[in-house]
């Protein structure tokens, strides 16, 4: 058991000035015999990374609400020693909030840790007024956020870097005292969580290959920091064949070989676009083993090219991204690691101010992911599936950080729809229960006072408040309690569910239909679905709602009646408003006022109609499909996001061969264009404000495991499974599916006229066997052969 907190959080005497501003903080002490052990409790408003004697330790914490402050438990006995030691941190606090970040006019760190000697003595390392804090002056403040959603550019001076601030023998006296801020449930650090999932996994990435190298002529604001963005988006490239950087090579690898930057030009910049061969995220390093000082070195991120040139965003559209670094060297032998991650395929590294050679060692990645193992796995006869299985499962790898979040590149951000899709995936992949059991919670933390809760978490970005995503978090919780059979989240969310429910009930109203939603933004899809009368999609999505929170109450032993009863009468509705006699299909809206249905058909309702129980026709089979076959159809398509509930659909009713051509067309498609990872929608590739690495396309591997290999849990966490593999056309599929009681093991071949079947069952589970011709169960008793026609 965890003693009470008794550190205090601290800050500089300047708490005002605080947007993107960087913090050093030390404590030094003396350790007179060995340590027995040492655990330490760290967190910090906004984000911290951890040194001992000058060893890096930990980043963090974790996003959170900061009612909800997240802290980390971190063991530092290893890098302890006996005599002098000093734990350094270094904290940046935004002073704004982001799409990952709540900013509450406050800043502080606090560390919480008592040293036990083995003796029987204690030192106390608890954050107060003898620690010793001083601006990172080296960090420039005045540069523009990396887009709307994250943080900051990071302009890097190291001409005023405090050499070996983080070490034992640095003299720190001239630094100030700390300031305390308030014990440790000061406002707006209303209560500690731990952070609930692993600390976070770090290592060096090594780029591919170099694709060109470019001159150009300095912009005339290329000093002004500030103006970084404008600078590199408005400065021309021209490829050329002279040497600007000797040995260019050598920079891909840390081998103590160097590339050696020639002169620049008068008021001219060489540069290189550096390819990292598939979509990477992390932290930028950078390693010199020779500069004058002075020298200016630029970084763009980019997830593509055009004409072997960065496609960069236009910096004052969109989402307004500018993941833009600079880094200003000092003179000699010099290491530099970015504070925050980027997530890009393509670096641009653009050098100016180059009087003299300079030599770099290297310039890599320090790769910075959410810890799993890749326990799941998917084989067949088919090459393209496979690697679309593969290329599904590493989108959501990278998606994955301290959160499930939308793209490593423009955002960043956990949201809802994403988190579901990406956390099926999971299941099948990677088999981590932690990750969305925190989602979830952070989700339901952010319900507001009407009790919809927000689409990004976490989150107070009002716009960000998605109707339809409330709707989707019941379906991901129940997921949660089937895949990995605990039922405390649902009874500890319960209250939160029957707030939500309330609200969709009170708007509604005596229609039982779900209308507009003018305040809120109701998202559905990218496709340009009517939202402006009543929505068919919107409606169905509350019926699946409705339906799971029924299975939910019954779970956990609540009364489900009243939610029987709105099912039913929504249903009715439902069938009364967007069924249309006529085309023998689902219509997608329905205007109130003339009463009378609006002529847009989509793939999204149809769908929907099937995965609700609704009745479905061959016409409606056919406005599901048309978009798969039929690219100018004028049915409205869906994104590959809603494609997730096309494909269930087609599932459910036996399309298999359908889905098959669909993955295989559709994200064969991407692969065919260069895609390394994921598009979040279907002309990302050539189209510079779409994501290139969205973990909401990524569902075909969700699919094909559940589908093709042929498993999916029937009975919470697994304990009766579903044993129904597609064969289709394939002449062997093999895989491995991870479950809380170990790895189910399924292999087939086709053998003459026969299917010979392998299938491994963990102790304690229990296989329904789906399969013409086969026995019914089987009991968890290891390896069972099956032969069928």
């Amino acid at each position: 058991m965890q003693k009470e907190w008794s550190a205090k959080w601290v800050w500089a005497n300047e708490a005002y000035d605080i947007r993107n501003k960087y913090l050093y903080g030390r404590k030094q002490f003396n350790i007179p015999t060995n340590v027995e052990k040492i655990v330490i409790r760290v967190s910090a408003d906004s984000r911290y990374k951890l040194w001992i004697n000058g060893r890096y330790v930990s980043r963090g914490p974790a996003r959170c609400y900061p009612w909800k402050q997240s802290f980390d438990t971190v063991n530092i006995l290893p890098y302890l020693k006996i005599g002098k030691n000093v734990m350094a941190i270094m904290v940046h606090q935004y002073g704004e909030s982001t799409f990952s970040y709540i900013h509450r006019w406050r800043a502080g760190f606090i560390v919480d840790g008592d040293i036990l000697l083995k003796n029987g003595s204690c030192i106390n390392i608890d954050t107060d007024s003898s620690w010793k804090v001083k601006d990172v002056n080296a960090y420039k403040r005045n540069t523009k956020r990396t887009s709307v959603q994250t943080g900051f550019q990071e302009v890097f001076d190291s001409r005023l870097e405090e050499i070996s601030w983080n070490k034992a023998n640095f003299n720190d006296d001239n630094w100030e005292n700390a300031t305390i801020v308030g014990p440790i449930y000061t406002l707006p650090w209303e209560s500690m969580e731990e952070r609930g999932i692993p600390m976070l996994r770090e290592c060096t990435v090594n780029a591919k290959q170099i694709v060109a190298q470019y001159i150009g002529k300095n912009h005339k604001d290329y000093l002004d920091s500030s103006k970084l963005s404008d600078v590199l988006y408005e400065e021309k490239l021209h490829k050329t064949q002279k040497i600007l950087f000797k040995n260019q090579e050598n920079v891909l690898k840390p081998n103590k070989t160097v590339t050696t930057i020639l002169p620049n030009e008068e008021n001219k910049f060489s540069s290189m676009l550096i390819d990292f061969g598939k979509e990477v995220s992390g932290c930028l390093q950078l390693k010199i083993n020779k500069a004058d000082g002075g020298e200016i070195f630029d970084f763009v991120y980019a997830e593509k090219i055009e004409d072997s040139k960065p496609l960069i965003h236009p910096p004052n559209k969109g989402s307004k991204v500018a993941f833009m670094d600079r880094y200003i060297t000092k003179k000699g032998i010099q290491e530099f690691e970015t504070f925050s991650f980027r997530g890009l395929r393509y670096l641009l590294l653009v050098a100016r101010c180059v009087r003299r050679p300079v030599e770099i060692e290297y310039i890599g990645l320090n790769s910075i992911e959410y810890p799993v193992s890749e326990i799941g796995d998917f084989e067949c006869s088919d090459k393209l599936l496979n690697k679309i299985w593969d290329v599904g499962k590493y989108t959501v790898r990278k998606c994955m950080s301290d959160a499930y979040v939308d793209c490593p590149w423009r955002e960043q951000t956990q949201w809802l729809s994403d988190m579901m899709i990406q956390s099926l995936v999971n299941y099948y992949t990677f088999g981590d229960p932690y990750l969305i059991r925190r989602g979830l919670k952070q989700f339901a933390q952010s319900q507001t006072f009407e009790g919809l809760l927000f689409g990004i978490a976490p989150s107070d970005r009002y716009r960000c408040i998605n109707p339809d995503y409330n709707l989707i978090w019941f379906i991901s919780i129940h997921n949660y309690y089937l895949f990995t059979g605990d039922k405390s989240l649902l009874k500890e969310c319960y209250p939160v569910m029957l707030r939500i429910l309330d609200f969709f009930q009170k708007h509604a109203g005596k229609k039982y239909l779900l209308g507009p939603t003018p305040r809120y933004w109701l998202f559905l899809d990218w496709a340009k679905l009517d939202k402006k009368h009543l929505s068919a999609t919107f409606n169905m999505l509350y019926l699946l709602a409705l339906e799971t929170a029924i299975k939910i109450f019954k779970i956990i032993g609540k009364d489900s009646k009243n939610l029987s009863q709105q099912y039913l009468k929504l249903k009715k509705a439902i069938e009364k408003h967007f069924w249309s006699k006529d085309k023998n299909l689902w219509i997608e809206a329905f205007d109130s006022d003339s009463n009378k249905q609006i002529d847009q058909i989509s793939q999204h309702s149809n769908s929907l109609a099937v995965l609700s129980g609704l009745k479905y026709t061959e016409e409606v089979k056919k406005a599901i499909l048309e978009g798969i076959y039929n690219p100018k159809t004028q049915i409205m398509t869906a994104s590959p996001y809603f494609y997730f509930y096309i494909i269930w659909a087609l599932m459910k009713i036996g399309r298999e061969r359908e889905v098959v051509d669909c993955i295989k067309g559709k994200w064969g498609d991407m692969l065919r264009k260069d895609a390394t990872t994921w598009w979040e929608n279907w002309n990302a590739g050539n189209d510079v404000l779409w994501s290139c690495c969205h973990g909401w396309s990524a569902h075909p591997t969700y699919f094909l495991s559940k589908h093709v290999l042929g498993v999916h849990p029937i009975s919470a966490g697994w304990r009766k499974f579903q044993f129904s593999p597609k064969f289709l056309n394939l002449n062997y599929v093999k895989g491995k599916v991870p479950t809380p009681s170990g790895l189910i093991e399924v292999e087939w071949k086709r053998k003459n006229k026969y299917i010979d079947i392998k299938l491994t069952v963990p102790k304690g589970l229990k296989a329904e066997i789906d399969i013409k011709g086969c026995p019914k169960k089987i009991a968890g008793t290891g390896i069972t052969r099956l032969r069928c026609n």
